[in-house]
């Protein structure tokens, strides 16, 4: 009886692979597909050529969320963006770009004459929607070696905003590329920013704190614009009196003092930092630049050695024939270049509004304080007489707060009298 059950289970296995075998042969004749001439997808292989060079990719496409993106809050989000770039059909080129109809366009394409930088001209394509949140979420990583100095912008929901009021400006449809923005490496805690305050740069940060001067002076006693000033920030309480500065309620609820720890989670996101705040700065995406600055700021306290590294004053004035010998030699393209802090407050080509300064076209020989355009003079600069030869510019332009005491205007100065022939050099060239 055993041997007879044995016999019963071994012919129904066999029977089960007949049956298998003989429906795959039929499903085989029944279901026969024909070969693709050419594969889905090719996996690469070492033998394969490199990729050429492009813009850095990332996980997710932003153009979902165009559909739900605020144009009116995109636009409002650029007036920082407004110090370089016009955003006019036809407005001229600033610092960077008019960006009219940038969205669509090509990269780096001729934009009334615009000098790209290589790092960018070497991008091939357009602008879609995925490569504008590339740049603007970190410039510098889009295209190292760019002119662009802005850090970028953190907030992803503010970037898509920008973007769809970019493409409201005159846009072209466009293709939907893969590229998003490279990942933006989180933050350390508060040890890791110890650590990177050790070892910050003060010189750095005070050449990326140049974009704070645009609404903030950072002089011992210099007025409030904007922002209020920001001597001796460092261990002040929070929304104290600095010079009778309207702080937001949103600030003033803040407590405590401006520690380095605090201050870097001011700069890294401002809005997060105190909902409903009046500061428009969308942040500083990078630590080690926010290191930077805050070291810097920590000098600014009124400390003889902080005194001590300021520039020297310059050199007595020489006789009118020394600095126009200077100005005749000098170079007009190195003065364009060197002027390019000017076109921060002011604007130099031919009929351009006036900025936080007046425009500066055709300054040579014009009468001092004159009226530009509506522009509002100090009266410390209404009381000088005469015109703007091309001595007293380079008084000007050595220490404005010793030729006009009492001006509004917040610059240094530039202790390099070679700097200032440049830049004299190129104004005598506007005309």
């Amino acid at each position: 009886m055993r041997a007879f059950e044995w016999t019963k289970i071994l012919a129904s296995i066999l029977t089960a692979l007949i049956v298998a075998m003989v429906s795959g042969i039929l499903a085989e004749h029944l279901y026969r597909t024909a070969k693709p001439a050419k594969p889905a997808f090719v996996v690469a292989s070492a033998r394969h050529a490199a990729p050429q060079p492009g813009p850095p990719r990332a996980p997710k496409s932003i153009v979902p969320l165009l559909a739900k993106a605020d144009v009116k809050k995109g636009e409002s989000l650029t007036t920082v963006c407004q110090i370089c770039h016009t955003f006019n059909k036809g407005g001229p080129n600033k610092i960077g770009p008019n960006l009219y109809g940038v969205y669509g366009g090509a990269i780096a394409e001729d934009r009334g004459g615009f000098d790209f930088s290589s790092a960018l001209a070497k991008y091939k394509g357009i602008w879609t929607p995925d490569l504008l949140n590339v740049w603007l979420t970190d410039p510098a990583k889009f295209a190292p070696g760019t002119k662009m100095t802005f850090a970028g912008i953190p907030s992803e929901k503010q970037r898509v905003d920008i973007i769809a009021y970019l493409r409201s400006l005159g846009g072209k449809p466009v293709p939907i590329a893969k590229a998003a923005p490279p990942s933006v490496p989180s933050a350390k805690g508060p040890a890791g920013f110890a650590a990177l305050l050790a070892k910050a740069s003060p010189q750095k940060g005070k050449s990326a704190a140049v974009v704070c001067g645009i609404c903030h002076t950072l002089n011992k006693g210099g007025p409030n614009k904007i922002g209020p000033n920001l001597y001796g920030i460092v261990g002040s309480k929070v929304a104290e009196d600095r010079g009778g500065f309207a702080f937001s309620a949103a600030l003033k609820k803040k407590e405590g003092v401006w520690t380095p720890e605090l201050l870097n989670e001011w700069l890294k996101d401002p809005a997060k930092f105190a909902p409903g705040t009046k500061m428009a700065f969308a942040g500083i995406p990078s630590e080690e630049q926010r290191a930077d600055i805050i070291s810097y700021l920590e000098t600014l306290g009124g400390k003889p050695k902080a005194a001590a590294k300021a520039p020297a004053p310059a050199p007595a004035k020489k006789a009118a024939s020394g600095f126009s010998a200077l100005v005749e030699k000098a170079s007009v393209e190195q003065g364009k270049s060197a002027a390019v802090v000017c076109g921060i407050c002011h604007t130099l080509n031919k009929g351009g509004p006036n900025k936080i300064g007046p425009n500066l076209y055709g300054i040579l020989s014009a009468k001092i304080a004159e009226d530009r355009g509506g522009f509002a003079f100090s009266a410390a600069l209404k009381k000088k007489k005469g015109v703007w030869t091309l001595d007293l510019l380079n008084e000007w332009l050595t220490n404005p707060a010793k030729f006009a005491p009492g001006t509004k205007m917040a610059f240094a100065g530039i202790p390099s009298e070679k700097k200032r022939a440049q830049i004299v050099a190129y104004l005598k060239s506007l005309k």
